[in-house]
C-alpha cells in the first residue's frame, strides 16, 4: 500500500517548504496540482524527491475539478492506496511518528474513510483554537467516485460503504490564521465568490460561515508540545515567523469583482475590513453608509448571540433588510 498525499496548490510559497518537510515523512508520493503559480511554488515543489507535478488547467476556481484531477492521477499508481487530500497549510501534527492509531489506518480494508481535526494555529503559533468537527480527508481508495460541488466539496470519495476512523492523537496544524491579512482577504473572496455565484444564500449564512474566527479569543489553548516536537528535532522550522508574501492573489480577484459588479453588491458582507481597506481599492463611501455602520454591527450582534430561538428572528431581519 503506497501513501500518498494530494494537494493543490497556487501561490503557496510562503508555507510550501515546511508542507514538504513535513509530509515526506510520511507519503511515499505526493502528488501536486498547480493552478498557474506565479511565485516560485514550483520551483520548491522540485526540491523534493518524491514530489510529482501535474498541472491544473482550470480557469476557474473549482475544488470538485481539482480533487478528481489529484484523484484520478494517484489511481495511475495502483489501486487500494492510501490517498490523503491536505492543503498547503495543513500539516499532521508530528506525533503521529508514534501514534498507534496512525499506524492502526493501514491495515484497514479498502473503503474505510479517514477524519481529522483542524487545530487552528494564531500568529505567533504558541496558542490555536478549534469549533469544527472533524471532518473526511483520507481513505483507503477502492475506486469509488466523488460526489461534490465546486466550492466546500469533499477532497476524497465519501460515497463508499466503508466505515469512518476518527483520529484522536494526530492533528491537523492548519496555518491558514498565521497570517492575518492573508487570511482576511480569503476569506472576503469566498464571501464574494457566495454572493456571485449562490446569489439565494442569505447573507447570514455567508457571515457564518466565513466570520467565526472572530470569536478566537474566547477560546484559545496552549498547543501541546508534542505537535511540533518531533519535528524541530528534524531541524524542520514550524513555530517561527514564515516569510509572507508581499502580495497576495486575491488582490486582484477582489478588485476586478468590486469592478463588474459594484461595491454596492457586496456591501451587506463584512469584508471591508483593515486588509481589504489596504489592499484593495475600494470607494470610501462604501465604509459610510449604514450597511458598513449598522447592519453589519449588527451581524457582529448576532454571531455573538447564543444559539436560541431570538437568534432565529433576528437572521430573519437581517436577511430582509434591501
Amino acid at each position: 500500500m503506497l501513501k500518498i498525499c494530494l494537494t493543490p496548490i497556487k501561490n503557496e510559497a510562503w508555507i510550501l517548504e515546511r508542507f514538504l518537510q513535513c509530509a515526506s515523512l510520511w507519503a511515499d508520493k505526493i502528488i501536486i496540482a498547480d493552478q498557474g503559480s506565479t511565485d516560485n511554488s514550483i520551483e520548491i515543489a522540485k526540491r523534493f524527491d518524491k514530489v510529482h507535478i501535474i498541472n491544473n488547467d482550470e480557469a476557474k476556481y473549482n475544488e470538485l475539478g481539482r480533487q478528481e484531477l489529484l484523484i484520478n492521477e494517484a489511481r495511475k499508481f495502483g489501486t487500494n492506496n492510501f490517498l490523503l487530500a491536505l492543503d498547503a497549510d495543513e500539516i499532521l501534527s508530528a506525533n503521529f511518528l508514534e501514534s498507534n492509531e496512525w499506524k492502526e489506518i493501514f491495515s484497514q480494508p479498502p473503503g474505510t474513510k479517514i477524519a481529522l481535526q483542524w487545530v487552528n494555529l494564531s500568529p505567533e503559533c504558541k496558542t490555536f483554537w478549534t469549533n469544527f468537527p472533524p471532518f473526511i480527508l483520507g481513505v483507503i481508495d477502492d475506486g469509488s467516485h466523488k460526489i461534490g460541488t465546486a466550492i466546500h466539496s469533499p477532497r476524497v470519495p465519501i460515497n463508499s460503504a466503508g466505515k469512518t476512523i476518527t483520529l484522536n492523537e494526530v492533528k491537523l496544524l492548519h496555518y491558514q490564521y498565521t497570517d492575518w491579512d492573508r487570511m482576511l482577504l480569503k476569506q472576503a473572496w469566498y464571501q464574494c465568490y457566495e454572493k456571485i455565484n449562490y446569489p439565494e444564500k442569505g447573507n447570514v449564512d455567508i457571515y457564518e460561515m466565513y466570520n467565526h474566527f472572530r470569536y478566537i479569543k474566547n477560546n484559545l489553548q496552549l498547543i501541546n508540545q508534542n505537535w511540533f516536537q518531533q519535528y524541530e528535532k528534524m531541524g524542520i522550522n514550524m513555530k517561527t515567523t514564515i516569510p509572507y508574501p508581499a502580495s497576495y492573489y486575491w488582490i486582484e480577484q477582489l478588485n476586478n469583482y468590486f469592478k463588474e459588479y459594484g461595491e454596492k453588491y457586496f456591501r451587506r458582507l463584512d469584508i471591508f475590513n483593515n486588509a481589504t481597506n489596504k489592499y484593495v481599492a475600494i470607494n470610501e463611501n462604501i465604509n459610510n453608509n449604514f450597511f458598513s455602520k449598522t447592519y453589519i454591527k449588527l451581524l457582529h450582534f448576532y454571531g455573538s448571540l447564543p444559539n436560541r430561538f431570538y437568534k432565529r428572528y433576528l437572521k430573519k431581519i437581517l436577511n430582509t433588510i434591501s
